[in-house]
Formats: C-alpha cells, sequence, structure tokens
C-alpha cells in the first residue's frame, strides 16, 4: 500500500467519523435540549465539510498528477 492510498483511507474516514459526531451532538440538542451541542455539532460538520473538500482536492491532483506522468512515460518511450 502506498503512503496516499493510506492518507485517502484516513481522511474519508475521519470526514465520516465528524458527521457522524456532528449527527450525535444534535440527537442530544433534540432530545435532551443541550445547548451546547448545538455549536459542537456545528464544528464537526465543517470539519466534516473541510475534510471533504480535501479528500476531493487530494483526488483531482494525484489523478491529474499521475496522468501528466503518465503522458511523459509515453513520450519518454517513443
Amino acid at each position: 500500500m502506498r503512503v496516499i492510498t493510506a492518507h485517502k483511507i484516513l481522511i474519508s474516514t475521519a470526514a465520516v467519523f465528524f458527521l457522524f459526531y456532528a449527527g450525535w451532538e444534535l440527537r442530544r440538542l433534540f432530545r435532551a435540549g443541550a445547548f451546547w451541542a448545538l455549536p459542537r455539532a456545528l464544528v464537526a460538520l465543517a470539519v466534516a465539510i473541510a475534510l471533504g473538500v480535501y479528500f476531493g482536492y487530494l483526488v483531482r491532483k494525484r489523478t491529474i498528477a499521475g496522468l501528466a506522468e503518465g503522458l511523459t512515460k509515453n513520450r519518454k518511450s517513443r
């Protein structure tokens, strides 16, 4: 396994965890009326979104870099 693959797995797992945690806190807010659950849920949701954006950027960057690398290898072998 390459390091970038492990990085993608960890980033996606963290994003899913923060989404789960945001849902957990929203559930606490609506069931128990805990006021501080709302800010925690919003922060967790923001972190999940940021990790998702980073994951998308990472996938696009690696895909484009891989395509460019493949093209240059093909040109050198000709």
